[in-house]
């Protein structure tokens, strides 16, 4: 959906994934739930309403949890690496995505059917912009975010969650 600018129609955008995860949530398709919760997050980054992103971020990082969906997990990742880069958190950003690249391939998927949304969502103009922040330092950083757990990829990502008790969008 592209506006007259060049950007994506983002107003159109959310009233159709509202109406979707409305659907989903009647449904209780937590999977789509959980899937609709993100890519509405990418239309709250686009608008630059990072909170409501990092809400919505968490509550789909709960459901993939919850499914123990672990590719769910990196797409989440992979959202709080761009939140992080739109913040300016250069080296979280750069961390966080490294982080879900090797996670991914450990589970051996090279390429996500939501990874075509993600490059259409700016995160490859995000990374530029962090490894432009970074210097010479962003490929230490991003090996850094590769070498991470699990665990402690996700414990990076904390920091940008709102409060647990802020609940689900």
């Amino acid at each position: 959906m592209q506006g007259t600018e060049g950007r994506g129609n983002f107003t159109e955008a959310r009233h159709l994934l509202d109406e979707a995860l409305t659907l989903a949530r009647s449904a209780q398709h937590q999977r789509l739930i959980a899937g609709i919760l993100h890519n509405l997050a990418y239309v709250e980054l686009q608008e630059g309403q990072y909170e409501k992103a990092a809400g919505m971020l968490a509550a789909a990082l709960r459901i993939h949890k919850s499914l123990d969906r672990e590719l769910g997990i990196v797409q989440i990742l992979l959202g709080y690496g761009a939140l992080a880069c739109d913040r300016e958190q250069f080296e979280l950003g750069a961390r966080l995505f490294g982080a879900a690249e090797a996670w991914r391939e450990r589970l051996g998927q090279s390429v996500d059917p939501f990874d075509r949304i993600e490059l259409a969502t700016g995160n490859v103009e995000r990374l530029d912009r962090a490894r432009s922040a970074l210097g010479a330092t962003f490929d230490r950083v991003w090996a850094e975010g590769r070498a991470l757990s699990r665990v402690d990829a996700l414990a990076s990502a904390a920091p940008l969650a709102p409060p647990a008790e802020a609940g689900p969008p």
